[in-house]
């Protein structure tokens, strides 16, 4: 079942987002605000605007909250350990404003499976076999968990970021939910850009209720708490915007793209984060590549397209220079010792790991003298992490996971297809930018997992909204222009 009605509903759901911005301001609003008074009027105002909306109508809005939510993060960690969050591990219980939609989204839905007016489609189940065996084979690595409150956390978001995955990828099931969806996170990473540009202009944190954005002496953090996770998050997101500028789509959505691509890498540079910044490069060159092969783009976008990397290569060659100096002297020999550990986990235990969320807990037998002199904590590379606390088995799931994810993106863009084929395309190369990227960082944050299932949901959902008979059979040199 999709979001789409008929008639004049349709101008409500394309009113969506804004009620989804209103919903948010006031949400803010509600935190910062003084008195009893003054919140009783803002909840009277959101509770306004949520009754007037239609069933359909309010799925839309709560997921859009949801998207927008993850980059900002308004949660809390129960049981916080801050010892525990200094080895990079996850540290406590988290829920967010993004549960909360998540419990009232599957609330509705399962209303509409009782009444008989919706059921999950099989194409969604099949698609979505893949993360549920690897989040099933995460869960039995409680059975072997040292600390399995600590297991408990990681099952907990990674649950979470699976049942906004199916959600999506049940309810993507038209053109324009596809377009709703990319919208909302095109307005997001043009909210985290102008954010990150306004921290590197104050040089100072700034902090609005629940919500904290700061910087880190020259790296800007936004509002993820890490440059890392920042520079994930923009790296996942910045070939979907470039995807949207040459995908056959109206002039709004284009100007949408192009903004939240020139906004979004002045962000990325900013992050300084050089695991995003390599993975953004070779997922960018692929796309302009087989842009260029599949005649989505034209010789001017390219020079457009060369002349903003120029400018920002030009504007902050300095810091540039300096921190990719920085890689063989100090990152790179820093997590040699982390990745031996954790080879050392993986020949003790194999097949079942140490536990999820459990390498720093299981640390104490495999740090010997050798290593009285090495930084020593979570393993920062999301393959040797994921196998060696929960075996070789959730290691495959998971890159079953991915794979599958990014066929589907390479596959439809093959197609006849001035829209979709550009936009799954930049989907999967946003994907495997990520998958760079892990090679270098945990990728275990709330943030970093919420988007990249949303991302993967989205994806595959893109894959039903095409005929696999539009499949060109013949050469990629072949295919027509979109314009």
């Amino acid at each position: 079942m999709s979001f789409r009605t008929g008639g004049g509903r349709d101008q409500v759901m394309q009113a969506a987002p804004a009620v989804a911005a209103g919903l948010a301001a006031g949400g803010f609003l509600l935190a910062v605000a003084d008195g009893v008074t003054v919140r009783l009027a803002i909840l009277a105002i959101m509770a306004v605007l949520l009754a007037t909306l239609t069933v359909p109508a309010l799925k839309r809005v709560l997921l859009a909250i949801a998207l927008l939510e993850i980059p900002i993060q308004v949660d809390i960690y129960l049981n916080h350990d801050e010892t525990v969050a200094q080895a990079n591990a996850l540290s406590g219980l988290n829920l967010s404003l993004t549960t909360v939609v998540l419990v009232a989204l599957y609330s509705l839905w399962f209303a509409e499976v009782a009444s008989g007016a919706s059921r999950p489609s099989r194409p969604a189940v099949r698609s979505a076999l893949p993360s549920f065996v690897y989040l099933a084979l995460v869960t039995a690595s409680l059975a072997v968990a040292g600390d399995m409150l600590l297991a408990l956390y990681e099952i907990v978001i990674l649950a979470q970021a699976l049942l906004l995955f199916f959600y999506i990828l049940h309810h993507v099931a038209t053109r324009r939910d596809l377009m709703f969806v990319v919208t909302v996170l095109m307005v997001g990473l043009v909210v985290q850009s102008v954010i990150v540009l306004g921290l590197w202009v104050l040089q100072a944190d700034v902090v609005v209720g629940p919500v904290k954005a700061d910087i880190d002496f020259s790296r800007v953090n936004g509002t993820f708490g890490s440059p890392n996770a920042l520079g994930a998050y923009l790296a996942l997101l910045l070939p979907v915007a470039l995807s949207l500028v040459v995908a056959g789509v109206d002039a709004f959505h284009r100007r949408l793209g192009g903004a939240a691509f020139v906004l979004g890498s002045v962000a990325l540079v900013l992050s300084f984060s050089r695991g995003a910044w390599v993975g953004f490069t070779a997922s960018t060159v692929l796309l302009v590549a087989v842009a260029w092969r599949r005649r989505w783009v034209r010789g001017s976008m390219i020079v457009a397209f060369g002349a903003v990397v120029l400018v920002l290569a030009i504007g902050f060659q300095e810091e540039i220079v300096v921190r990719l100096a920085q890689y063989n002297n100090l990152a790179a020999r820093s997590r040699l010792p982390l990745m031996e550990l954790a080879f050392s986990m993986i020949r003790d235990r194999p097949l079942l790991g140490v536990g999820a969320n459990n390498f720093a807990a299981a640390l104490d037998p495999y740090v010997t003298v050798e290593y009285s002199q090495s930084w020593v904590s979570t393993v920062h590379n999301k393959y040797l992490l994921v196998w060696a606390e929960t075996g070789i088995g959730a290691l495959i799931a998971f890159l079953w996971t991915m794979v599958a994810a990014v066929s589907a993106g390479w596959r439809l863009s093959r197609l006849r297809d001035p829209m979709i084929s550009p936009i799954a395309f930049g989907l999967a190369v946003g994907l495997i930018a990520s998958m760079i990227h892990m090679t270098v960082d945990l990728f275990h944050g709330r943030a970093q997992l919420q988007m990249m299932w949303a991302v993967i949901g989205l994806t595959l959902a893109a894959g039903r909204l095409a005929r696999p008979a539009a499949i060109a059979a013949t050469p990629d040199r072949t295919l027509s222009g979109t314009r």
